[in-house]
């Protein structure tokens, strides 16, 4: 609208100005020939166009600012956008990497503490098959003594754990379940 607008405005300047102009220049002319009740009246007129031309000017002018500042204030406010866009989108990259970064820290947590548990229950074991041996060991040389004692240890120590329990159970029910299937397959074989 203030585009038409300004177009309408610079085409009736082009127009007007050079008109106005040349009118007068007749007019100036002809002014010394005419009665002074015209004369005053026709530089009264002249005047009144001159002022509505420089009005114009003005109006157009005036528009023509406010055409420039819209277009500025508009590219501004999707510049103000596109910048506020890129920070949306890097704070939610780096909540996406922190996020990230968080859940690599846990899983290497949970490794590490699986890792540990599994250390753990191996030293364990070895302690076990250790005294396991030692009594074995005791009972081969005659030391039932020695033996009784380590059993003793080992009824304390391990049988009374659950955690202990939960393995050996597993293990001898693997082992178990093992000699079912060689067994049946011993059988379907025979």
């Amino acid at each position: 609208m203030a585009h038409s607008f300004l177009m309408k405005s610079c085409v009736f300047l082009a127009i007007a100005a050079p008109t106005l102009g040349l009118l007068e220049g007749r007019w100036h002319l002809l002014a010394g020939q005419a009665p002074a009740e015209l004369r005053s009246e026709i530089d009264r007129q002249l005047a009144a166009a001159r002022e509505a031309l420089e009005q114009d000017r003005a109006a157009q002018a005036a528009a023509a600012e406010q055409q420039r500042a819209a277009e500025l204030a508009a590219a501004e406010a999707k510049q103000q956008q596109e910048l506020e866009a890129q920070a949306a989108q890097a704070l939610a990259d780096e909540q996406a990497q922190a996020a990230e970064a968080e859940r690599a820290a846990e899983l290497a947590a949970e490794r590490e503490a699986a890792k540990a548990q599994h250390q753990a229950e191996h030293a364990e074991v070895r302690h076990l098959v250790g005294l396991l041996r030692q009594a074995q060991a005791a009972l081969e040389r005659g030391g039932t003594a020695r033996a009784a004692r380590l059993r003793e240890e080992i009824t304390t120590k391990f049988l009374n754990d659950s955690d202990f329990q939960r393995v050996v159970t597993t293990y001898l029910r693997e082992k178990v379940y093992e000699q079912i299937r060689d067994e049946e397959g011993a059988d379907a074989s025979a």
